[in-house]
């Protein structure tokens, strides 16, 4: 069936098909699982990616886009690559971005910080556009009896965290004062098949690691969250992007299902199908 193009003054180029607005999107972030999924998705969708790596590197593997920049954060270019690629939305993977290793972590904070920093600066210049930046559930600490709303006061612990919090804190700043489209969307506990040991950094991985290891599961008793698969994640993270509005500047991401860390701990031991012992630490209040 032949489909329709027709072309709306005011609208910057983008094609209108059936009433669905096409998008230049620009993707920032290192190669793994979720920006190729992320990627898969707007393409399905007809919008044409774009993507900045974070590295000079040039042989890593990304599914296809229409233009991909190896450049590093830092670099004094990424002002062109906006221009160039005139994004009507741009996601920043953020607390998810696979350059950072995050072993040497006071290291990896400045370079995050000064990374973003440079990226909102060149995003701000154009003031046009939306925003994506991805936080994580590390920008709270303790235990919450009930679900963590938007506005709950951020305690990070770790220098992680504090780096995803500043995070925050500078897209605050640049919303409120540019009066710019930015958007936080916080993956509460988000966890994905990995590929490698070097992908492991999530409660789901990092528990089967230990069983396979260790042959020993510690879990805190009381203990209870929502995991939000990869998928899923996708899902809501381009729903919300691409939506023609919104009503506010923060979303928890977050499953609806709460599941305890030993009934984790017990599907880990059963899909495992070796001797594995399952061991009880410091007992906590429940957290969400």
């Amino acid at each position: 069936m032949d489909i329709a193009l027709k072309w709306v003054q005011g609208a910057r180029s983008l094609p209108f098909v059936c009433g669905v607005r096409f998008m230049n999107v620009l993707l920032i972030g290192g190669s793994g699982s979720l920006i190729d999924s992320i990627i898969i998705k707007l393409k399905k969708e007809g919008h044409r990616i774009s993507l900045l790596t974070g590295s000079r590197y040039t042989g890593t593997v990304y599914q296809k886009v229409f233009e991909k920049y190896n450049f590093t954060y830092d670099y004094t270019c990424i002002g062109d690559i906006f221009e160039s690629v005139d994004p009507d939305l741009t996601i920043y993977l953020g607390a998810f971005d696979t350059n950072y290793r995050w072993r040497e972590v006071e290291t990896d904070a400045v370079k995050y910080s000064a990374g973003l920093m440079n990226i909102l600066m060149s995003y701000s210049s154009r003031g046009r556009g939306r925003f994506v930046y991805l936080s994580s559930d590390e920008v709270y600490s303790g235990s919450y009896s009930e679900d963590i709303p938007e506005e709950e006061l951020l305690t990070p612990v770790g220098v992680r965290g504090m780096a995803l919090a500043q995070g925050e804190e500078m897209c605050a700043s640049y919303r409120k004062n540019r009066e710019l489209d930015l958007i936080t969307l916080r993956l509460d506990h988000f966890y994905k098949v990995p590929k490698n040991r070097g992908e492991i950094r999530e409660i789901c991985g990092a528990m089967c690691l230990e069983a396979f290891e260790k042959h020993v599961l510690t879990v805190l008793p009381g203990r209870s969250f929502s995991l939000l698969y990869e998928t899923d994640a996708v899902e809501f993270l381009c729903r919300l992007a691409t939506c023609a509005k919104h009503e506010y500047e923060i979303y928890n991401i977050s499953s609806p299902e709460v599941i305890t860390q030993r009934e984790l701990a017990e599907l880990i031991q059963e899909a495992i199908g070796e001797p594995v012992v399952i061991v009880d630490d410091q007992p906590v209040s429940e957290r969400r």
